[in-house]
């Protein structure tokens, strides 16, 4: 089952460019790749050397005209001065435990993709595959000391764990068990179609939102994200459309390790890019570090995969 309704933008993607130019990274006209104070060999195994964060962009899978928001993630990690690596899904496909295992705090997003529902042939699965379910959650629960895990995206949920054939939610050891994820049968029934006028509104005490109210710049061509709740009372901010609340847009979770060490993950539906302005993706972004004891250190960020353009 597909998940989406077109959109008709009034405003054309040139004047959407220009009015975010200083949201962006420097860019590179020629090829619309932005670039971050990178080093220059970017297909090479990299120096992770005193690197906390991980940024994996996972934006194409089953898309036909992928959009690339790299540029905001990576914007609101330099403005904290954080060190970074990046993992270019498209060139080098699934990281491996071993790949992860030098970072804290992995942040996997995913833009348009998932607009399939879990049980769709060929196209369920694809935001997070299950053999990529299964290393992330080896990587939170097997990996020693302190793990984290942000999952950024519209649709990661309804890709992974939703089946449309009966309106139910499939079990998954990373969303259902970890996470605590309780999939709402509105998303399959009562779709929401989120606009600029709506809000996030923390209605609990979120390590994320920290009792502030958000407003949302939808980035995406695409809407009617996933609603989200929690079977671990970890439910961050609520959608709120000026008069009512529709289900979580970001919920999270955490606890103790048997071998020391905690976990920490969380799922934004409503995706980090849309999250108001550049001031509030730099707050948002500095409760997750903080969240995550991710420490501050000279940015000496390192690259594998080129960096996108923010729009294509």
């Amino acid at each position: 089952m597909k998940r989406y309704i077109p959109l008709f933008y009034i405003i054309t993607l040139t004047f959407i460019a220009l009015s975010y130019t200083n949201e962006c990274l420097a860019e590179n006209k020629g090829n619309n790749t932005y670039y971050s104070n990178l080093s220059s060999s970017r297909n090479n195994p990299v120096n992770t050397t005193g690197i906390s964060v991980l940024l994996v962009s996972d934006e194409t899978d089953g898309v036909d005209s992928p959009q690339y928001f790299d540029a905001y993630y990576i914007q609101a990690l330099t403005s904290h001065n954080i060190a970074y690596s990046f993992w270019d899904h498209d060139l080098h496909g699934s990281p491996k435990l071993s790949d992860l295992e030098p970072y804290k705090l992995i942040i996997w997003f995913t833009a348009n993709s998932g607009q399939y529902s879990s049980d769709t042939p060929n196209y369920g699965h694809l935001t997070l595959t299950k053999d990529e379910e299964k290393t992330l959650n080896d990587y939170l629960m097997t990996l020693d000391g302190d793990r984290a895990l942000i999952l950024s995206g519209m649709w990661i949920a309804w890709n992974c764990v939703a089946n449309s054939s009966n309106n139910t939610q499939e079990y998954s050891l990373l969303f259902t068990g970890l996470l605590g994820l309780d999939y709402s049968g509105d998303n399959f029934t009562n779709w929401i179609k989120v606009t600029d006028d709506w809000d996030l509104k923390e209605t609990s005490n979120s390590p994320i939102f920290k009792g502030a109210t958000y407003g949302i710049e939808w980035k995406s061509k695409l809407n009617n994200p996933d609603m989200l709740e929690s079977s671990m009372n970890g439910g961050d901010a609520k959608w709120f459309d000026t008069n009512d609340y529709h289900h979580y847009a970001c919920i999270h979770n955490e606890g103790d390790k048997m071998g020391g060490g905690k976990f920490r993950i969380a799922l934004m539906s409503c995706p980090f890019e849309s999250v108001g302005g550049a001031d509030d993706k730099k707050k948002v972004m500095g409760n997750i570090l903080n969240w995550c004891k991710v420490p501050s250190v000279s940015i000496e960020s390192t690259s594998i995969g080129a960096i996108k353009s923010l729009f294509n």
